[in-house]
């Protein structure tokens, strides 16, 4: 078991609940850039690629791994807590 830093962490739970998800829209959530926090999710395989939009510059879209549910316990995505508005 591996831990993961405070901004590692916030960008895989934007990735898990707002996926599929873009790189720019996790920034624009975090307000900070967040290449770093990503490759490391894609390199634990704890996030992978799951698509491309259909926009200009094809965007690549994020999306959880079977390893982050088995990671963190879950066995869907429908397990994961509710957001507290």
């Amino acid at each position: 078991k591996q831990t993961l830093s405070q901004a590692v962490m916030e960008t895989l739970s934007i990735i898990a609940y707002k996926q599929p998800i873009t790189r720019m829209d996790i920034e624009l959530i975090r307000g900070v850039k967040c290449d770093y926090a990503i490759n490391v999710l894609i390199n634990r395989q704890l996030v992978k690629e799951v698509g491309r939009m259909d926009t200009p510059g094809r965007p690549i879209l994020y999306g959880t791994t079977d390893i982050f549910l088995k990671s963190f316990g879950f066995s869907s995505l429908e397990e994961l807590p509710p957001i507290e508005a």
